[in-house]
């Protein structure tokens, strides 16, 4: 299966973590082509556009009232852009973030084989490694470009959200053959497979299919990150985030 690697070209930083990254890759059978990220200054450049709301709603923030950063919506776009490829392809392809680490090479070679009999697949910890069909491609686009959902949060709660939407639906469509692979939201690098997220909390209570997550993310603690979240390093990677990671003394 083909990948695209979202990295910044003109970021010394991004492209070390990219490179790193893509050595853990290596055997699995991915193609991975890296590409340039929507930025601060191209987010008015892009093709389609989305309505904004001006504060972040996610519960990974605590019911606190914070303004998005626009490097946090210019990530957000560049997600986006990649979903609206899959819709108007008809094409899966993986979605990477420039700091994707592949660590269980043996779990990943059990998920990758069934990437394609998933609505939303996702065998990593956070947004740094996914895909989904095109269907449901196709159903955000429609949502957000044409049904006037605003974003009001990052990629991983909007994606969250827009399958959640979409797993209800399917089987007034005649579709009644979602799955979905989707981290654990205890953060305990796991990952759990159910025919929608209302099946995925109820599986994660009892401990049923959850598995070792495939891929997790890189982190430099002396090179630090590239994605402003108008917050601390400690609050952002710190605690039960940090542990999940690979922690890397160099890139």
């Amino acid at each position: 299966m083909k990948a695209r690697m979202i990295c910044d070209f003109n970021n010394e930083l991004s492209m070390k973590y990219a490179d790193y990254s893509i050595k853990s890759f290596e055997g699995s059978g991915l193609e991975i082509e890296k590409i340039q990220c929507v930025t601060p200054d191209t987010i008015d450049d892009q093709p389609f556009t989305v309505e904004w709301e001006k504060y972040i709603r996610s519960n990974k923030w605590h019911g606190q009232k914070r303004e998005k950063t626009i490097t946090e919506n210019a990530c957000m776009m560049s997600h986006f852009r990649e979903w609206l490829l899959i819709a108007q392809t008809g094409e899966r392809h993986i979605i990477l973030e420039h700091d994707a680490y592949m660590d269980q090479p043996d779990k990943w070679n059990h998920h990758i084989g069934k990437a394609d009999r998933y609505e939303l697949w996702n065998p990593g910890i956070a947004m740094e490694c996914y895909t989904m069909s095109p269907r449901l491609a196709r159903f955000i686009e429609l949502a957000y470009l044409q049904g006037g959902t605003w974003v009001s949060a990052g990629p991983m709660a909007e994606l969250f959200t827009s399958c959640e939407r979409w797993c209800m639906m399917a089987p007034y469509r005649g579709h009644s053959d979602t799955m979905v692979l989707w981290p654990d939201h205890s953060n305990h690098n796991m990952v759990c497979t159910g025919n929608d997220f209302r099946e995925l909390e109820s599986l994660l209570e009892t401990g049923q299919m959850i598995e070792r997550a495939a891929v997790t993310q890189v982190y430099c603690p002396s090179e630090g990150r590239t994605l402003d979240h108008g917050h601390d390093v400690a609050m952002v990677y710190g605690g039960t985030t940090i542990r999940q990671m690979k922690v890397v003394d160099t890139l």
